[in-house]
């Protein structure tokens, strides 16, 4: 998430809006421009100079604690939760622990919120469905399209695994929210003729899921065809890239698109979930329900064309996507939902 954000505070910057970040953790893969800090004390003092307070995930107590203390002082916040506002896998909306934080905090946060924010369609219709009390707006997140250039060097680290000779990457923390049990289940059943793609994962280990995926993959023998590398920095995710055919994105609840939008600017046709298929893609993504068999069927189209007819993709998905994402259109949109609270 850092990787889009990073291009967020350079175009906010460039438009005359410095920013000042908090994060209970450094971000990973963050460019120069993102300083981001946190302690408990920081909070109250960077809210109360703040003019706008944007908040990017609904998830624990920074979050809430950063949205009391703007609705105190009158600060308008936005929140763009993330799918964290949604129930889903992984995500329990529903359970009497949030039921009862809802009705003592939650409620008074989102209904003070000058806006929450949908990163899609499906975000807003699950939104929606949640009964937030203020309408969803519309606010996407992009990438800077110029940092991604196809290199010509070889010997960059990205072969595919052993025997193969195309790649199917996934890029993204390796966690069962993100879709790789019924992805790689599906990846299994594609058949034969697609038994020249091995499957490359990058991206941050969380908990034991790297582990438990690897012995999985393991005890049904194709450890030969897969393989896990770490990727949270923008140079290695690049590398990655450079060296996939194809990359996808098959979570299986709400998420910022980055991963697709770093692969569409570097010119690689995307597989993804429409819980986070970017909108106004249609026909230069391959889209499906996050499901083992909507996977499974999906993946024999796309790794069944040319590599002529994936480059053909790849460019008119660059071309559409150029004109929507990247920072240097995407960011007035922010710039103007700003402007409209002050």
């Amino acid at each position: 998430m850092a990787v889009s954000l990073d291009g967020l505070f350079r175009g906010l910057t460039a438009r005359g809006i410095e920013s000042t970040v908090l994060a209970r953790q450094g971000l990973s893969g963050r460019g120069e421009s993102v300083a981001a800090t946190y302690a408990p004390g920081q909070v109250r003092e960077a809210v109360r100079e703040a003019a706008i307070v944007h908040l990017h995930g609904w998830f624990g107590g920074l979050a809430l604690q950063a949205a009391g203390q703007a609705r105190g002082t009158g600060t308008p916040y936005v929140i763009s939760p993330l799918g964290g506002l949604c129930h889903g896998p992984y995500v329990d909306r529903r359970g009497i622990r949030h039921r009862l934080r809802m009705f003592l905090r939650e409620n008074k946060l989102l209904s003070g919120a000058s806006a929450i924010a949908s990163m899609n369609t499906r975000e807003r219709d699950g939104l929606i469905a949640e009964d937030v009390t203020v309408d969803p707006v519309d606010l996407p997140y992009g990438v800077d399209f110029e940092n991604y250039v196809r290199s010509s060097e070889p010997g960059d680290g990205t072969d595919p695994p052993t025997a193969y000779d195309r790649t199917l990457l996934i890029l993204a923390p390796i966690h069962p929210i993100e879709g790789f049990v019924p992805f790689l289940k599906a990846f299994a059943e594609i058949g034969a003729d697609f038994d020249r793609w091995g499957l490359v994962a990058g991206g941050p280990d969380t908990g034991d899921c790297r582990a438990t995926l690897e012995a999985a993959i393991r005890r049904k023998g194709g450890s030969d065809r897969a393989r896990f590398v770490g990727a949270d920095t923008i140079e290695s995710q690049r590398k990655l890239l450079g060296g996939a055919h194809v990359l996808v994105c098959p979570s299986l609840h709400y998420r910022a698109a980055v991963s697709i939008m770093q692969a569409v600017a570097l010119g690689v046709v995307a597989v993804a979930s429409d819980r986070v298929a970017p909108d106004g893609l249609a026909g230069v993504l391959d889209v499906c329900a996050p499901t083992r068999y909507d996977f499974r069927d999906t993946l024999r189209i796309a790794l069944g064309r040319t590599d002529d007819e994936r480059a053909e993709m790849a460019r008119k998905a660059r071309e559409v996507a150029r004109e929507l994402y990247d920072w240097s259109v995407l960011c007035d949109r922010y710039v103007q939902l700003y402007r409209s609270f002050l």
